[in-house]
């Protein structure tokens, strides 16, 4: 089991004052002993919000795709189009272990 007064921590202060300590969920699942499904679910918030950044990595790397003046034919607008909105639409899966990405074409 590890010692939480072994381990580096980041802390920080918010807006109010407030000192705050962020521990990993990693560690949390030794020092609780938690089940893998535990740690899995307790995750879940931080794996979506990976997932929603590098979502957003993607898209903003096909933004130049929706310029008026690209020289892309209609077929091609299209498949950039259709790209972008399955990227849009990650969140909307259930497992965020499990998350099916678009291929770009």
């Amino acid at each position: 089991m590890i010692n939480i007064n072994d381990l580096y921590l980041e802390t920080f202060t918010t807006s109010s004052g407030e000192k705050l300590v962020n521990i990993p969920f990693g560690y949390f699942k030794e020092i609780e002993n938690w089940t893998e499904e535990q740690f899995l679910e307790a995750y879940k918030p931080q794996q979506w919000n990976k997932i929603r950044k590098e979502r957003n990595k993607l898209l903003a790397e096909s933004d130049w795709t929706q310029l008026s003046d690209v020289p892309l034919t209609t077929e091609e607008l299209t498949q950039w189009s259709v790209y972008r909105q399955s990227l849009r639409d990650i969140t909307t899966q259930e497992d965020p272990y499990n998350i099916s990405w678009p291929s770009k074409f």
